[in-house]
């Protein structure tokens, strides 16, 4: 489901950096907690200033269903990373903003309405197309009080060589489906 743009492709009438324009499997809206957390550190004219510096216009981050690939997001986090120097912290702060109503736009409604913490994981996860494509998941309900999930990377993602890949983001993934419980 990861998708390819052409050399000078567009998204959205937005031209994507090489860099970034290769196996995009995360949308905006799974990069809404990072784009927040770095807000609070930086300002939006901190995030502005990054984007432009990394040559992506700031307003391609309005429409939520717009892709990238999982270098963006890096870039993002290690910038947040280096503010803050201590993985726990941003863990903590980053799942806090993951379950914000800002971080999912119009599907925070399904997760609002859900009865239990188990059914508002199963929302989630019947939407998990809508945040990204590079993991794929199972979801078993043992009990009303009970689940077990399973994330399991794609193999495309062994073309991203970065410990913000493999170290940093299952470990976020972690918290915040726990925080979304």
């Amino acid at each position: 489901n990861c998708r390819f743009l052409k050399k000078d492709d567009r998204q959205q009438g937005y031209k994507i950096p090489k860099k970034y324009n290769y196996l995009m499997g995360t949308s905006v809206r799974a990069m809404l907690p990072n784009i927040a957390y770095f807000k609070e550190l930086f300002g939006e004219q901190g995030f502005q200033d990054f984007c432009f510096e990394h040559k992506i216009d700031p307003d391609f981050f309005a429409i939520l269903d717009n892709i990238l690939n999982l270098n963006f997001c890096c870039d993002l986090t290690e910038e947040i990373l280096r503010k803050e120097k201590q993985d726990s912290v941003v863990m903590n702060r980053l799942s806090s903003h993951a379950v914000a109503p800002a971080a999912h736009g119009r599907l925070f409604k399904y997760y609002e309405q859900a009865a239990s913490p188990i059914d508002r994981l199963e929302a989630y996860f019947s939407r998990w197309k809508k945040y990204q494509s590079n993991m794929d998941y199972t979801l078993k309900r043992d009990k009303d009080s009970f689940c077990a999930i399973t994330l399991l990377p794609k193999e495309h993602m062994k073309a991203f060589n970065r410990a913000t890949v493999h170290e940093f983001y299952p470990d976020y993934l972690k918290h915040f489906i726990r925080k979304l419980s």
